[in-house]
């Protein structure tokens, strides 16, 4: 938290807590700060934040620029992601979109259409809303941003074998490179209703906006804004209710030390049976290599995360450092002695062979952490205890498999 005219990290977004009498770039009432990729949800439009003892809701995206008071450059563009391996491709404005991924060159589906984003530096309260309210039992929780994806293209090519067969590994670093060889993440808010947010052109309000399509997929460029306040002034907006406004979604993009680990088996246990895919498989790995990694590096958890995408219809995980410019984490693995592939996947292995007898998919003893709560319905942590185990023992590791004991009687 931040209080007056504080400058705030490059990397982070903030919350202006507006008073009664409306507020000049250099009279904060009070100002917060988080890292980018956690403001663009917990500081979204809607969203409820609890400081200085009270309860503030934001209302709107700041035009103004965090370091100067006047209106700051907003980077735009538009992006869509790939079906197929989980890819993101950005579109500069008033450029027209590719019809195939860079990374895996299958084509875009329709249901990929383009959406616009938007970078923002921060957000606002309303002057309406100047002192806040009492803390109530609960608050608005906000909604967790989008899964993080790899901006960084990695096509096949660019994966290196490993002391482990059946895994490959990639690796890009968050600094000193040429900007095509940084590792770097986009994370992405679309907004409580999967449409963005509308973002008033007159004034800094804007609300969740309802998205439309299949799975509401897409943005609504015909969407309207009802009356409102303009949230610095506290007087009603003199917008023109008449005109649509096109949604946005809220993107926080940053450069890390990125290392991807590709699968390049089909899922199978140790006793040659096939693995069916579910969609929990997946993120069950990727925690399971997450944690394991953090264990491995004995580092918290906290500093290292992760994404999952396909690549010809295998398995990659990315771990990345979860600090603006890499801090060597991930780095290491695969790489340096104690931290090869046999030695992650024996990490892995410890989180999902769990030594509670009463968990049957996850639990706090094993996989469920605070930052993975959202993935908690996903975790099958036999499956992906049998596959770990499995590749193990095809690369020549001695271990007594434990994926099918199960101890509750």
């Amino acid at each position: 938290m931040m209080l007056g005219n504080t400058i705030v990290p490059v990397h982070s977004v903030s919350l202006e807590v507006i008073n009664n009498a409306g507020q000049s770039a250099d009279s904060a009432l009070l100002q917060l700060d988080r890292d980018g990729a956690i403001g663009i949800s917990e500081y979204a439009p809607g969203s409820e934040v609890v400081a200085g003892g009270r309860v503030w809701t934001s209302d709107g995206i700041s035009k103004r620029s965090k370091f100067t008071g006047d209106d700051g450059f907003i980077d735009r563009a538009k992006y869509r992601v790939c079906e197929v391996c989980r890819s993101p491709q950005i579109t500069q404005p008033h450029a027209e979109p590719e019809e195939t991924c860079h990374q895996c060159g299958a084509k875009f589906l329709k249901i990929s259409k383009p959406r616009d984003y938007i970078r923002p530096h921060g957000f606002l309260t309303s002057a309406v809303d100047g002192q806040g309210r009492d803390p109530g039992a609960s608050r608005i929780r906000p909604k967790v941003a989008d899964e993080a994806l790899l901006l960084t293209e990695a096509p096949w090519h660019k994966y290196r074998t490993t002391d482990l067969p059946g895994i490959l590994t990639f690796h890009a670093p968050g600094s000193n490179r040429r900007d095509d060889e940084l590792g770097r993440i986009i994370t992405v808010n679309r907004g409580k209703h999967g449409g963005g947010f509308a973002w008033c052109r007159k004034c800094e309000h804007a609300i969740p906006s309802a998205g439309w399509g299949p799975g509401l997929a897409w943005q609504n460029h015909k969407a309207i804004l009802p009356e409102h306040i303009n949230p610095r002034t506290g007087q009603p907006c003199r917008f023109d209710p008449t005109q649509p406004v096109h949604p946005v979604d809220l993107a926080h993009v940053f450069e890390t030390d990125v290392r991807g680990i590709l699968f390049s088996r089909i899922p199978q246990a140790p006793d040659g049976s096939q693995i069916p895919f579910e969609a929990g498989l997946d993120r069950t790995i990727q925690e399971a290599l997450r944690l394991g990694a953090a264990e491995l590096l004995e580092t918290d958890a906290r500093d290292l995360k992760g994404l999952v995408q396909r690549l010809n219809g295998h398995l990659v995980v990315v771990l990345y450092d979860s600090v603006s410019g890499g801090a060597g984490y991930v780095t290491r693995l695969t790489q340096e002695q104690g931290f090869m592939a046999r030695d992650l996947l024996m990490a892995a292995r410890k989180v999902l062979a769990c030594p509670n007898p009463d968990c049957e998919t996850s639990c706090t003893h094993c996989l469920n952490d605070y930052s993975n709560q959202q993935f908690w319905p996903e975790f099958e942590r036999r499956p992906a205890l049998a596959w770990i185990e499995s590749i193990l023992i095809d690369g020549g590791v001695r271990i007594d498999p434990k994926w099918n004991v199960r101890v509750k009687q």
